[in-house]
């Protein structure tokens, strides 16, 4: 049952949300604005393939990624942390990242960082270009525009030592976007942690009710997030439709801390309201 007969130090493969399939992670990037909400400003699927030895632990962990739709007026990059894990622990000489299927490059930890931040594209406007005017500038979020299609991204992140599930955390781990112009403005996931260069000063401003010392981030006072991690491949809004009309169930389940209603990506769906691939 070893998955590496020939080699001592692997054993097997965990995969999330399992081998063959993706999650879906998708941004709203006009935090701490609540803006349309339409959470289609970068929509990027992913999937985790974790490397174990034999006592379980971590090894190597590879992170697929597709940027599948880009609605964001503005520029913005987009990095994965990993929270508790020091910047040390990487192995630089065997961490690389592939894009659109080129030939892997060697990528860092990012400069100022004393965690593990990856950032895979400072800016994936020109990545996810269209060459079409505006609206259809913009990625797969407009109804009437031509179909672009999803831009492979490969991360593989070697450790100098295996680490344990309880020091690595689970998929997805920390994903964010952050403004190409503006380092500071982090989007991250409902409570997740910002990077050290995030700008704390956005906190508790305008719509967002941030309380970092309490460990809420990226909350509405409605507990409505700037960021959404789906199980499966989500049919996010096309551009300009909020995401609460184009899922009656999504009000309740953010208002509920996401205790009710947790199927409301399928469970209620408004179709004209969502993109149609």
């Amino acid at each position: 049952l070893d998955a590496f007969p020939q080699d001592p130090t692997r054993a097997a493969r965990r995969f999330y949300p399992s081998a063959t399939g993706f999650g879906s992670l998708a941004f709203e990037d006009l935090w701490p604005k609540k803006g349309d909400f339409d959470m289609n400003d970068l929509v990027v699927a992913y999937r985790s393939t974790e490397v174990l030895n034999a006592q379980n632990e971590i090894v190597d962990l590879k992170l697929t990624y597709e940027i599948r739709a880009r609605g964001a007026g503005s520029d913005n990059g987009f990095g994965i942390h990993l929270p508790g894990v020091s910047r040390d622990a990487i192995d630089a000489t065997a961490t690389t990242l592939t894009i659109n299927n080129q030939a892997p490059v060697a990528l860092p930890v990012e400069t100022g960082q004393t965690e593990a931040v990856f950032i895979l594209s400072p800016n994936v406007t020109p990545l996810t270009a269209t060459g079409q005017p505006f609206p259809c500038s913009m990625m797969n979020s407009v109804a009437k525009c031509p179909r672009t299609p999803a831009v492979p991204m490969e991360l593989n992140i070697h450790f100098k030592q295996p680490l344990t599930t309880a020091q690595l955390g689970n998929a997805p781990f920390n994903p964010f976007i952050y403004r190409t112009t503006k380092r500071g403005l982090e989007v991250h996931l409902v409570d997740h942690p910002p990077t050290a260069k995030a700008d704390p000063k956005l906190f508790g401003t305008l719509d967002d009710t941030s309380n970092p010392a309490q460990g809420r981030t990226y909350r509405t006072a409605a507990n409505e997030p700037w960021a959404l991690d789906v199980p499966e491949t989500w049919r996010y809004p096309t551009e300009w439709n909020n995401v609460a009309g184009a899922y009656p169930n999504f009000i309740p389940w953010a208002v509920s801390g996401g205790t009710t209603a947790t199927d409301w990506y399928v469970s209620k769906m408004v179709q004209p309201l969502i993109f149609q691939p």
